[in-house]
């Protein structure tokens, strides 16, 4: 089963998707004061941004999805890893023959996007890396926290990936991932964060389509699994939410270094294949 394209999904929210019918909770308010007091802003949004992010709950990465279909599943496992493989360590110029899918791919990841700033980027792993392991202490807190969300603890729960000693095996594989892109220059062609994170990429369309085929998957309750919606949670939760939250345990960061978290792991995502909502 195909997860839809941004292009085709209809705008629907799914059915899981409380928001609104929390927001005047009294827990809701307490915790949105909270931010008010801590942080100085308040974390609610106008509805119609609010609307969009839901929508994208539907939303995957047909770019991804389709090199997978051509390739992976037509072709083999072994000529699928080769491909890219390949692609990854000499460019997909040196394919002649190389599949559509995987030329549209890597016409994604090759090309830089117009709002990409390469110092701007590196700043951002830069802070990161200033941080040490406290990064990886916070962020995995932050994290866990994510889990109780519904449709990020559901693909979890489903594939038992956080469960018994997978739990520790999945963190300090989050960890390494952590490590190859934020190592100075691995997010340059050939570099080993971005061979990273586009391995990561294709492993989640498998993740995907396996969940997507499960008969007790709710896509209308939960939408698709690894949804843009649950992506842009993982870039905010290592950019705004590490950034705040290391800043009020002492680190001397400051908002332009947080900006330039931001801008690194908006880099990454588009890496991983998040893209805006046409």
């Amino acid at each position: 089963m195909n997860a839809p394209s941004p292009a085709a999904a209809p705008r629907r929210i799914p059915t899981e998707f409380r928001y609104w019918e929390r927001l005047p909770d009294p827990r809701s308010q307490r915790l949105r004061e909270g931010f008010r007091k801590l942080l100085h802003f308040d974390p609610v949004l106008d509805d119609a941004t609010v609307r969009r992010y839901a929508e994208t709950y539907f939303d995957a990465d047909p770019v991804a999805e389709a090199f997978v279909e051509e390739v992976y599943l037509q072709r083999g496992q072994a000529e699928g890893r080769a491909l890219l493989d390949r692609a990854l360590e000499q460019g997909v110029g040196s394919i002649p023959d190389a599949p559509a899918s995987l030329r549209a791919l890597f016409a994604e990841i090759e090309r830089p996007p117009a709002w990409y700033d390469e110092a701007l980027a590196e700043r951002g792993a830069r802070a990161i890396r200033r941080y040490g392991t406290h990064y990886f202490s916070f962020a995995g807190a932050v994290t866990l926290e994510s889990y109780k969300d519904c449709s990020v603890a559901k693909p979890l729960a489903f594939t038992g990936a956080y469960a018994g000693e997978s739990a520790h095996r999945r963190f300090l594989e989050t960890v390494a991932f952590w490590l190859d892109i934020t190592t100075p220059g691995a997010m340059r062609p050939g570099g080993k964060g971005r061979k990273t994170a586009l391995r990561v990429r294709i492993m989640h369309v498998f993740v995907r389509r396996r969940l997507l085929a499960h008969p007790r998957w709710d896509l209308e309750a939960w939408g698709v699994p690894i949804s843009q919606a649950d992506a842009l949670l993982t870039l905010l939760a290592g950019s705004v939410g590490a950034g705040l939250g290391l800043q009020k345990l002492g680190y001397r960061t400051s908002h332009a270094d947080i900006e330039a978290m931001m801008h690194f792991w908006r880099y990454v995502g588009h890496l991983m294949g998040v893209q805006d909502r046409k």
